[in-house]
């Protein structure tokens, strides 16, 4: 009987714990950047800020990485004192953009991307934790 118990609780748990692995959903992209909504909700952007570059990635609503053929991006950077720095972002691999310039201290950026003619935008903060609120 008590054999018996304990597997039904087991089962329950495990029952319960593999639906709340289901249902989370991490903003963590395929490349271990966050991922923004867009203003289309046919695509996602993922944006990694890493200490000597900016990358972003064009993903489709399933989160899948999408070809960066074709496709045109800029980044612009929004300091602290107001200024806007516009970076043409440089193809890199099958599916990525890279700034190739080093941009810790940037308070927000909006990356534009061209798809096909139609112009994908997302808005994301600085992450980086070198960067200190004023």
């Amino acid at each position: 009987m008590r054999t018996k118990i304990l597997t039904l609780i087991s089962i329950i748990l495990l029952a319960v714990i593999m639906v709340s692995l289901k249902l989370y959903k991490s903003d963590e992209g395929p490349h271990g950047g966050v991922i923004k909504q867009t203003n289309d909700n046919n695509y996602l952007i993922e944006t990694k800020n890493i200490y000597s570059d900016f990358y972003v990635f064009l993903l489709d609503k399933k989160t899948k990485p999408i070809s960066n053929i074709g496709i045109l991006c800029d980044v612009r950077f929004i300091f602290y004192d107001g200024t806007i720095l516009t970076i043409p972002l440089k193809p890199m691999g099958k599916d990525g953009f890279n700034s190739g310039k080093q941009t810790l201290d940037y308070l927000r950026g909006i990356v534009y991307c061209n798809v096909n003619g139609k112009i994908i935008t997302s808005t994301f903060d600085n992450n980086n934790l070198i960067v200190k609120s004023k």
